[in-house]
């Protein structure tokens, strides 16, 4: 709790200083966020499938990525309840992809709220690339990395 308080904090001020940085494998990240969240799916007919093309590190404010990871895995388990979701991570993006069978556009809309302005809050003063793209059954977000931050 205290992360994301500092996180909003940071957000809010002029200060254009990032928090702290460190070096991290994104697809180790994102495994144990699926993991911390996957009591979301349990008891529901959900495909799961996560491809990693990219296990290399990243030099990256971990706590403000933690939470964007978070958010956006958190929506695609909790709302999807039938169907499936596809997550991959490669050296370019990492792309989460939720398909719920007999879902309308409006479960869609209503799904994104606080926690999406958050995000796309967080990406924006990080300059990071992401794209929500709001289909006939679900959401497809795509968080394009920095290209300048790779290491091997």
């Amino acid at each position: 709790m205290q992360k994301l308080t500092e996180t909003l904090l940071w957000i809010s001020r002029d200060n254009n200083t990032p928090p702290k940085q460190e070096n991290i494998v994104p697809a180790q990240l994102v495994s144990e966020l699926m993991e911390d969240l996957g009591y979301l799916l349990e008891n529901k007919p959900v495909e799961l499938s996560f491809r990693e093309n990219f296990t290399g590190h990243k030099f990256l404010p971990v706590t403000p990525l933690r939470i964007v990871l978070n958010n956006l895995l958190r929506n695609a388990f909790q709302h999807t309840q039938e169907g499936s979701i596809k997550i991959e991570i490669n050296e370019h993006y990492l792309r989460i992809e939720n398909h719920d069978e007999g879902a309308t556009l409006t479960d869609s809309d209503n799904s994104f709220g606080l926690g999406i302005h958050l995000v796309e809050q967080i990406c924006q003063k990080l300059h990071w690339e992401l794209r929500l793209e709001y289909i006939e059954d679900g959401v497809i977000a795509t968080l394009k990395w920095p290209e300048h931050i790779f290491t091997h």
